[in-house]
């Protein structure tokens, strides 16, 4: 009887054989046999079936030292194939572990992926971190949340900084929108030049805008946020679209400067986005 072709059965890591006469399955199976085990680990197999999940499973799993694709791999890597770390960018790696660094990773990939707080507590995560480091604490969601509140509340620290030590004027950017569950949103860009002249951009703030989408409302949510930044005073130009509660916005945005003594006009200061 000639063996299925599968690099399982050519490199004598499995082997198939007839079932004797007598058995009731002699008609239509075969009995598959691991050569690796001590103790006969044997699979009645459908005749005809192509399917080997069930060995690779097996092999990995009690035999990883055998494994045709494991030992592919690792020759790839020893003859400069492409790697993980050659995909995304040599990053720096510690050169040693350690849980803070580790918690901070984890929080790093949860911003960085748009991942929800709990994934870390799937039990398949959990598993993974604990086959790579057995002794790595894999944190909560409410852990995950307050590492990333108060890492938020330091960039925020670092943003003012930067966004204060601007030389000249900013220009910002501004849109507004509803959600399909009924969330309205403001989201606030700046634009500026640098002192060697290299334009730059920055997200100032993702508002969560509760209340209607008046200029007046716009504008105390606008206000509020520059004044958190500390950037009311540097703002020159405010680029919107042609909504009318724009202009609404453009007017109080102007009496709110006049009251700080901040020069700005409505008109000469409002672009118009195509």
């Amino acid at each position: 009887m000639k063996s299925l072709r599968s690099e399982l059965f050519i490199k004598n890591l499995f082997e198939e054989k007839e079932l004797p006469p007598k058995n009731k399955d002699a008609n239509t199976h075969r009995v598959v046999r691991c050569l690796n085990c001590p103790v006969n680990k044997t699979w009645l197999r459908k005749i005809g079936d192509s399917n080997t999940s069930n060995l690779w499973r097996h092999l990995e799993k009690y035999h990883p030292d055998k494994d045709p694709k494991l030992k592919k791999a690792k020759i790839l890597i020893a003859e400069g194939q492409s790697t993980l770390d050659e995909f995304v960018g040599q990053a720096e790696i510690p050169s040693k572990f350690t849980q803070a660094e580790f918690r901070t990773s984890i929080t790093k990939w949860i911003v960085a992926d748009d991942q929800p707080f709990t994934t870390p507590e799937n039990q398949q995560f959990w598993h993974m971190v604990k086959v790579l480091n057995p002794n790595a604490v894999v944190p909560k969601a409410d852990t995950i949340k307050k590492d990333i509140m108060e890492n938020f509340v330091k960039e925020q620290e670092i943003r003012k900084s930067l966004f204060q030590s601007i030389p000249g004027k900013i220009s910002f950017a501004l849109d507004t929108w509803t959600s399909t569950n009924g969330y309205g949103f403001l989201a606030i860009t700046m634009h500026w030049i640098t002192k060697d002249w290299v334009l730059q951009d920055s997200l100032l703030d993702f508002i969560d805008l509760s209340g209607p989408h008046s200029g007046e409302n716009l504008c105390n949510a606008f206000v509020k946020s520059c004044q958190e930044f500390g950037v009311l005073k540097k703002v020159f130009v405010i680029t919107s679209d042609n909504a009318s509660n724009n202009d609404t916005f453009m007017k109080h945005l102007e009496n709110v400067c006049q009251n700080e003594s901040i020069s700005f006009d409505a008109i000469d200061s409002h672009c118009r986005c195509i």
